[in-house]
């Protein structure tokens, strides 16, 4: 991606400094990680595209750039008169020996830079000053600049979805998308009526808005690589299911992480999330406790976090101190590792099935982190 995001910033030089800094702070990459898992997990016995060689450092990222061309351009660059007549056949050849095929990575690169984009926006919604440990692109180029780049990345997104995925992924996308902005629009109706929904929090609505946020994103990731290798129907929904599921852990810790996590660790402000005026689920369960002792707790609770959202910092310890004491973070940590356990047990049978060993290792890491990270 470094490639594609040096080429846009000499073009778009009013949003050069977002894009360095999404350059050096890149995250963790897991949504990538999944596609290349994915695809690797269904290739078959380790050996082929099984293998799992060191990272592709021969990989030429400079065909990104290229691939975000309109088709009119590439029609005359290769002095044809048809689209279809376009030489695509490096789409198919592997990326660097034992690799997959190029295609493959490029898909990774499509869905890291779409996350990219809803973090953009993110932070333009909820006025976030950092992002990873860095200035957030709101911070570092401005609110109209920030929405524009994440208009960019959107569009540099789906060029390469069009040019390298199958029509269908393209299609799974869109929808994606759609349902990601249906769920931004109803955290946004909460930030709206946070007082009513202290008093009745809903775990049912608080499970839409973070399916449809993150899950969706981990279900396509796992499975649009192997959907590119012509993976089988079973497959595929294994591989969906699991994502589904990695996806509501993965956002269940990270709102954990939001009350508990170090700043420095986890790269922004903790309390992130009651200052835009969101419940997670530490709060929501926090407040679903029914025990009669703990009645004066609750409503304590429910006043800290009103004090929070309008400015007053100094509340939050005693805030955190209430969760944990009904119960929030705990029901969390439960949660989340059902979630993983159900994850788990869809990609154990695909490993026994395609007998990919050393993949299934690489799972066990990957699960593993996600069981025990703390950013």
């Amino acid at each position: 991606m470094r490639g594609l995001f040096e080429a846009e910033a000499r073009l778009s030089p009013l949003v050069a400094p977002a894009l360095h800094s999404m350059t050096i702070a890149s995250g963790k990459l897991l949504r990538p990680f999944l596609v290349l898992l994915g695809a690797r997990l269904v290739s078959g016995p380790d050996g082929d595209y099984g293998r799992l060689p060191a990272p592709p450092t021969a990989f030429d990222d400079s065909i990104l750039p290229r691939l975000t061309e309109s088709i009119f351009s590439q029609m005359r660059r290769h002095g044809v008169k048809r689209p279809e007549d376009i030489d695509t056949s490096w789409r198919a050849a592997p990326a660097f020996p034992g690799g997959l095929p190029q295609r493959i990575y490029i898909l990774a690169a499509a869905l890291e830079i779409l996350h990219l984009a809803t973090l953009t926006h993110d932070d333009v919604i909820d006025d976030s000053p950092e992002r990873r440990g860095q200035p957030s692109a709101r911070q570092s180029v401005g609110v109209q600049h920030a929405v524009l780049l994440g208009d960019l990345l959107l569009t540099l997104c789906f060029s390469l979805i069009n040019e390298t995925g199958d029509a269908q992924t393209g299609q799974l996308l869109a929808g994606m998308v759609r349902l990601m902005v249906r769920s931004e629009f109803m955290q946004a109706m909460n930030r709206r009526q946070l007082a009513t929904l202290l008093e009745r929090p809903s775990l049912r609505q608080h499970n839409r808005i973070i399916g449809g946020k993150t899950a969706l994103l981990f279900t396509l990731a796992l499975s649009c690589g192997a959907a590119e290798l012509a993976a089988d129907r079973t497959s595929l929904e294994k591989l969906r299911r699991a994502g589904y599921n990695l996806g509501l852990a993965f956002q269940l810790d990270d709102d954990r992480l939001d009350f508990l996590a170090d700043r420095q660790a986890f790269g922004k402000p903790p309390g992130q999330d009651l200052r835009d005026g969101q419940l997670t689920l530490p709060l929501i369960s926090a407040l679903l406790d029914k025990r009669p002792a703990n009645r004066a707790a609750r409503r304590e609770l429910r006043e800290l976090v009103l004090r929070f959202h309008e400015g007053d910092e100094g509340c939050f310890g005693r805030l955190v101190e209430l969760v944990e004491r009904l119960g929030g973070f705990a029901a969390s940590r439960r949660l989340s590792a059902n979630y993983l356990a159900k994850a788990d047990g869809e990609l154990r049978s695909l490993v026994d099935r395609y007998q990919s060993r050393q993949t299934g290792a690489l799972l066990g890491q990957l699960l593993g982190f996600l069981a025990s990270r703390d950013y």
